[in-house]
């Protein structure tokens, strides 16, 4: 059923399916080992000083799960999640990365920070984050977009790394909390460019184009959870999540970037069914020639409308 979701949908919903107490543990535990408040960001006048918009994310040897390595094999070992796992990229396949994901409340921004965060299209806060902190990825409000565009040319033999995504709640997340909002069956047009062509229809439709004439209606959905709910998703399917408007705690979450292994079988089903490129030389557009973002705009900013 999962492969036939992921195939059909570019999407499974595993739900609830992980020990609900280890979650809490390890959200828990981040919350002792790091303090999140408005006290992470810089000052106006200390990013003005020194901005830096690239290297601002976690990285190899400056990751804050590292410190959860015992703490997560209920994860990376639960028997259905690894099963379609294998099933996709094969038995020998290989964690490229992964990370916690930390949704910012508005509340918590500075205000120099308020009205560019209100009209930007990917919100990565790392450029405005003290750097000892960098160790997470914060957001505040993620436009629609695809998960390529993190590694807009990754090739072997000039065929893109294909990968899938898989997402976890340590937490229970609602509707208030930023959750994740997707495009049903929107990784069918394949790898298009950033910021993507996308209206709203009505209260749960949207129009996706491909940049070359095609389009479809795909249907969102929005996946709200209690604590350990996991999904997971193909590299060329829309996802973002909207702003945490009130006042009050961050959303923590963990991402897996996984890498295909040597026989990929169910991946390269799904992909046989996409029309259109796996990967872009230029994923995005919205970047000037420093990292800082340039095109003021976001879709996803906005509830659908009724």
């Amino acid at each position: 059923m999962a492969i036939d979701n992921l195939i059909r949908d570019g999407f499974h919903n595993f739900g609830e399916i992980l020990d609900a107490d280890k979650a809490a543990a390890i959200n828990r535990r981040a919350r002792e080992l790091r303090s999140f408040g408005p006290h992470l960001f810089l000052t106006q006048e200390e990013y003005e000083a020194d901005p830096q918009h690239w290297g601002v994310n976690p990285r190899p040897g400056f990751n804050f799960i590292d410190q959860f390595d015992d703490d997560l094999a209920f994860i990376e070992g639960h028997p259905a999640i690894a099963a379609t796992i294998s099933e996709m990229l094969g038995d020998d396949y290989r964690i490229h990365n992964r990370k916690f994901v930390c949704g910012i409340p508005e509340s918590w921004l500075p205000d120099y920070l308020k009205k560019k965060m209100a009209e930007a299209s990917i919100n990565n806060l790392g450029a405005y984050i003290r750097p000892e902190y960098r160790d997470i990825t914060y957001f505040h409000g993620i436009d629609f977009h695809q998960d390529i565009i993190d590694w807009p040319a990754w090739k072997e033999d000039k065929k893109t790394h294909e990968f899938l995504t898989l997402y976890i709640y340590i937490h229970d997340v609602t509707e208030h909390d930023a959750p994740l909002l997707t495009l049903t069956g929107s990784h069918r047009f394949g790898a298009t460019r950033f910021p993507h062509a996308i209206t709203p229809i009505d209260g749960s439709h949207w129009k996706y184009g491909d940049g070359h004439g095609r389009e479809m209606l795909c249907e969102h959905r929005l996946l709200t959870g209690g604590t350990g709910y996991a999904a997971i998703w193909h590299s060329c399917f829309l996802h973002g999540t909207q702003q945490i408007a009130k006042a009050g705690d961050c959303r923590l979450s963990l991402r897996y970037i996984l890498q295909r292994g040597s026989d990929p079988s169910g991946l390269r089903a799904l992909n046989a069914k996409i029309e259109g490129p796996l990967y872009l030389e230029a994923a995005r557009v919205d970047l000037d020639e420093v990292g800082r973002v340039n095109m003021l705009s976001n879709t996803i900013r906005e509830k659908p409308k009724d």
